[in-house]
């Protein structure tokens, strides 16, 4: 038979687990968001240096 202590370490576990990949996720969907940051600032750097302004 498990004891209380026992189930609040699973407990404990399954939040860390939760916590690690939530923090993961984020900076995964930073590091996206980062990318495309810098891909649609080449883009319209290059679409300015090709059509300057009169």
């Amino acid at each position: 038979m498990s004891s209380g202590g026992d189930d609040y370490k699973r407990e404990e576990s399954v939040a860390l687990i939760v916590i690690v990949s939530l923090a993961a996720l984020s900076l995964l969907s930073l590091i996206a968001a980062f990318a495309y940051y810098c891909y649609i600032t080449r883009k319209v750097s290059r679409r300015l240096n090709s059509h300057p302004l009169p």
